[in-house]
């Protein structure tokens, strides 16, 4: 079987090298549900296109285009060889080294996840993981837009925001006003299957929407076919 991901700007192929290095991203990040989970992929699917293919696209957003499983190991830190012990954000000298983000217990668990094989892996991240790489992974329907996310770090952004209802601390995903909010294009990113186009499954069209994280105000946008919903969430800002 053969699967790419079908850009407007070209095809992006996936393999098993992908599917584990997807797996441990799932993982490390710690999502918690199948909904939580694809919307990390979809995310991320839509910010490499964000990254290269959009009007006003972001080059600069990651450097490693070549393979799907590059392209994530740049943005998920989990897995980024950049915060490994001894990579250039907690090797000697480097910028981070002293903060939370290189803590012991986290220089550990990154070590962990990068020999941990396939099939010792979290049990949802595999099962979401090989729906991923066989494209039948459904698209949560509010994800139109959404080009990032943020979890666990309690950091302030001042964003419109697309923030979901799963049971994890301080976990948000959020669009970026007028370079991916209301791009079509995004839109027409599909799997193909061994040469036939897979139809989108869409997904959670109907999860509630939750309260702001701390110091948090923005926008909530519920894509559905034919309709666009605009939640209107405001939170107190963090003095």
């Amino acid at each position: 079987m053969t699967t790419v991901i079908r850009y407007p700007n070209g095809d992006v192929p996936l393999d098993a090298e992908d599917r584990l290095w997807t797996a441990r991203m799932l993982d490390g990040e710690g999502a918690h549900t199948e909904a939580e989970a694809a919307l990390v992929i979809w995310t991320l699917i839509q910010r490499r296109y964000w990254g290269v293919g959009m009007e006003r696209a972001n080059p600069g957003a990651f450097a490693g285009y070549r393979s799907w499983a590059r392209f994530i190991r740049t943005f998920s830190q989990p897995i980024n060889p950049e915060w490994y012990r001894g990579g250039s954000k907690c090797g000697p000298g480097g910028g981070e080294v002293g903060t939370r983000g290189c803590a012991e217990e986290r220089l550990a668990r990154r070590a962990e996840l990068a020999r941990t094989p396939f099939e010792r892996l979290d049990a949802l991240a595999q099962r979401v993981a090989n729906d991923f790489v066989a494209g039948r992974l459904a698209r949560p329907a509010a994800v139109g837009g959404v080009i990032d996310f943020r979890a666990r770090d309690n950091v302030q952004v001042n964003r419109p925001l697309a923030t979901f209802p799963f049971p994890t601390a301080n976990r948000y995903f959020y669009s970026i006003n007028s370079t991916s909010v209301g791009d079509r294009r995004l839109a027409a990113i599909r799997f193909v299957v061994d040469g036939v186009e897979q139809p989108i499954v869409e997904g959670w069209g109907d999860a509630l929407v939750p309260e702001s994280p701390p110091g948090i105000g923005g926008v909530m946008l519920n894509l559905v076919p034919g309709a666009v919903k605009l939640f209107n969430n405001f939170a107190k800002k963090v003095p």
